[in-house]
């Protein structure tokens, strides 16, 4: 084996993370505020005082943040990025099969809350057993 995960694996991972994020996401008593998240080896608790509408968490670096994207997407390898003229770069998955079929996951380096929350990275997660289906944002700062 070359050190990559198989596709079987990379799925399981995802849908352990949906799964993690549809508990929180899914309990009204659960305010983003209150969330927590595993990113890599540690457990990211929000910031109170800005997670408002979504759960904004800090002390994760950039390869963290990126490595929770590609988790939760099922994929390895980062996808290309592509350009949004006047604002960044923005990173898409949409899964098509298998246990997530129906999801889409991006992740931007900006957002229209950045100055208030403070945000540099925001993942945006469509799911059918989160919230609706409806999407959700994560937000890291």
């Amino acid at each position: 084996m070359n050190g990559k995960a198989s596709g079987a694996i990379l799925d399981k991972q995802a849908q352990q993370t949906f799964a993690e994020l549809a508990e929180q996401y899914n309990d009204p008593k659960v305010l983003p505020r209150d969330f927590q998240l595993k990113v890599g080896d540690k457990v990211l608790t929000a910031d109170p005082v800005v997670s408002t509408g979504a759960p904004v968490y800090s002390g994760a670096t950039t390869s963290d943040v990126m490595g929770f994207f590609r988790r939760l997407a099922g994929v390895e390898d980062m996808p290309s990025a592509a350009m949004v003229p006047g604002k960044g770069i923005v990173y898409s998955v949409k899964i098509t099969s298998g246990p997530n079929a129906g999801s889409a996951i991006s992740l931007r380096n900006f957002s229209t809350s950045a100055e208030q929350t403070g945000a540099v990275w925001t993942i945006d997660v469509k799911n059918p057993a989160i919230n609706n289906g409806r999407f959700v944002e994560l937000k890291f700062k």
